[in-house]
């Protein structure tokens, strides 16, 4: 029995199109088109997968008895969505599914996304079936620090497909931060603002390595997350578009040593040999909020960017 998948393509990791229930069957999928993702693209590729896992992929496989088959232009492995805030943000937009920015204070390191993701939401569900299985979610950008990321699958089988509680901590560097806070108004002014609590996490990692217990501080969640950011636990994951908030993320992340990912990155253009110089990866997105940044995206500056760029 053949059916057509109503996708531009055919994903695999997980069997999360599939769904569930057939996650345990033989099923061939058919593509005119086959990435791997470990060599040249297969044309007119088969792969075949018995009891959940891929047994075989190649061109023109024979494909054995009583297995079901789907067709498909296009074959990928399941997409990967690096930075998002999908399961924190419901696909209504509307206040009561916003979890992804807390707007009571603009450092909040210690807020998990763990405790805010909604399995269940239909936004989960959405992208699952356009691809993608595996997403890196959590706060979203706003906040000088608004909390955490966590990576999960975005099968329906939920938490216990979570594969990182924290994996990294959010950053936002810009006019926007402004939009959500009181404090900070400026760059400048939020540039202080994190390097003080980087450097109070500093002195708290030292008291807290204190051999005498009776000085060392009590328990403080918020300067424990910053400490797993300054010793490289978890990855500083800054959105900033503007060339001169980029270029205070570099320097931040070389002041305390941070493994640093930047995203959006809009004007990275201008930077090349900083970026290059500084050894750090980056997150090509959208710039979010867009109320005041979309503006200054120029695509086709991006695309010359890209162009010129060999080995980051």
């Amino acid at each position: 029995m053949k059916k057509h998948i109503q996708l531009a393509s055919a994903i695999l990791a997980g069997l999360a199109i599939l769904g569930v229930q057939q996650a345990e069957a033989q099923i061939a999928v058919k593509g005119e088109t086959v990435y791997t993702m470990a060599g040249v693209p297969i044309k007119n590729g088969v792969v075949l997968l018995k009891d959940g896992k891929v047994e075989a992929v190649g061109a023109n496989l024979q494909v054995p008895q009583h297995y079901k088959v789907y067709t498909a232009k296009v074959v990928t492995p399941g997409l990967v969505d690096a930075h998002t805030t999908v399961g924190l943000a419901g696909i209504y937009n509307i206040p009561a599914d916003q979890q992804q920015l807390e707007p009571t204070a603009p450092i909040q390191p210690e807020l998990r996304a763990l405790d805010a993701y909604n399995p269940n939401e239909q936004l989960v569900e959405w992208v699952r079936n356009h691809g993608v299985t595996t997403i890196n979610t959590g706060h979203g950008p706003g906040g000088l620090i608004s909390g955490q990321t966590m990576t999960i699958k975005t099968s329906s089988d939920g938490f216990a497909t979570l594969m990182d509680t924290t994996n990294m901590v959010v950053f936002t560097l810009g006019a926007t931060v402004g939009e959500h806070y009181n404090s900070p108004k400026t760059s400048a002014k939020g540039m202080a603002m994190l390097r003080s609590e980087l450097q109070a996490a500093q002195a708290y990692a030292k008291k807290s390595a204190n051999s005498d217990v009776s000085k060392r501080p009590d328990r403080n969640l918020k300067m424990e997350y910053l400490v797993g950011v300054l010793n490289g636990k978890y990855k500083a994951l800054v959105t900033a578009n503007q060339s001169q908030d980029i270029m205070a993320a570099l320097r931040l992340a070389k002041e305390f040593n941070l493994s640093l990912v930047l995203d959006g990155a809009a004007e990275s253009y201008l930077l090349l040999d900083e970026i290059k110089a500084a050894v750090c990866q980056l997150y090509f997105t959208q710039p979010w909020p867009v109320q005041t940044e979309t503006l200054k995206i120029c695509r086709l500056k991006r695309r010359l960017y890209l162009q010129r760029l060999v080995s980051l």
